[in-house]
């Protein structure tokens, strides 16, 4: 069976081909009978409209790029289901890249979604990307970053107050009795691990116990490894608090303390950032940052939809900074 052209359905609905093709675009733009024919003569012909051929002459896709770094995640996952929620109901499609950490894996995914012709790309980026991101946006400016940022750059960025934050986490833990803080941080080359750990350190240098590079143990990523350092820490004898700026941490780390018979809170402080999800699955109480991945998804979804839709190549970068709860139990 030959593929129904707009040629077709515009004779079914006798009416010219450019008729057709401005009803494709705005359906409102025409005569309401010529619209109420059209529509006819596609359902009746099951017309599907070439949306490859409509992008190549405008330019773009209708089509939103994510890349994250771990969609296991919950926030990262939930995020996404944010921001799909709001380009749906804004006619766009989602495609949705993680990057594993991976730097170079980052790099070639958003060559690949620009190959693609997407309209805009949102990124939480690994932190080592910075000239590459650089010389993307240049001819690619419809990128907004989101968790994260890079300070050395001029893009769209939404997130949160990281150093803030973990002033007030830990300044709300040493009142509470801390005196000896280890930290348990993610990756260290991204902004949020460096200003989280910007703000511990900013508290704990007030309180007169600052920390050293031997109380922080960095790149808690997976399970194990999170486990391992929770262990050494633990092994160590000296510390009566543990901080961490990676919210599924707490599975790893209540699981070392249930091995040694210990409890949260009780034979040591333990405080962190989370989400409610999160925290309502692990059935613990503990002082937390609570992050809005919902609040997270909403925001960088309009800020992109402003860039794409406005065409404001030129609109100034703005750093968004959303607002979160520090969680008392």
């Amino acid at each position: 069976m030959a593929k129904v052209t707009i040629i077709d359905v515009a004779n079914r609905a006798g009416v010219s081909i450019s008729t057709v093709s401005r009803y494709l675009k705005d359906a409102g733009s025409i005569n309401p009978v010529s619209s109420a024919k059209i529509d006819l003569a596609i359902r009746e012909l099951n017309y599907v409209p070439n949306s490859f051929a409509r992008n190549l002459k405008r330019g773009s896709a209708d089509l939103i790029g994510v890349v994250e770094p771990d969609i296991s995640q919950s926030f990262f996952s939930r995020t996404v289901k944010a921001v799909n929620n709001i380009l749906y109901q804004n006619g766009y499609m989602l495609l949705v890249c993680d990057s594993d950490f991976q730097p170079r894996k980052e790099q070639f995914l958003i060559n690949r979604l620009i190959e693609q012709n997407v309209s805009g790309i949102l990124l939480a980026t690994t932190g080592k990307n910075a000239e590459f991101l650089r010389k993307i946006s240049e001819r690619f400016p419809n990128i907004v970053l989101f968790d994260r940022e890079e300070e050395s750059l001029s893009l769209d960025c939404v997130v949160e107050d990281n150093e803030e934050n973990g002033y007030r986490l830990t300044k709300h833990l040493i009142d509470q009795g801390g005196k000896r803080i280890a930290v348990l941080t993610g990756m260290s080359f991204a902004s949020s691990t460096r200003q989280r750990l910007a703000g511990i350190c900013r508290a704990a240098e007030e309180a007169g116990i600052p920390l050293s590079a031997k109380d922080t143990y960095m790149n808690g990523i997976n399970k194990e490894v999170i486990q391992e350092n929770a262990a050494k820490i633990l092994e160590a004898g000296i510390y009566d608090t543990i901080i961490f700026t990676i919210p599924r941490s707490i599975f790893g780390i209540q699981s070392v303390l249930e091995s040694r018979g210990m409890q949260m809170g009780k034979d040591i402080l333990v405080g962190g950032w989370s989400n409610r999800e999160l925290f309502q699955q692990s059935g613990l109480q503990y002082p937390a940052i609570f992050q809005d991945a919902d609040q997270m998804g909403t925001t960088v979804a309009n800020r992109i939809l402003r860039r794409v839709n406005l065409r404001e190549e030129f609109l100034p970068s703005e750093r968004i900074v959303l607002e979160t709860e520090l969680y008392i139990p």
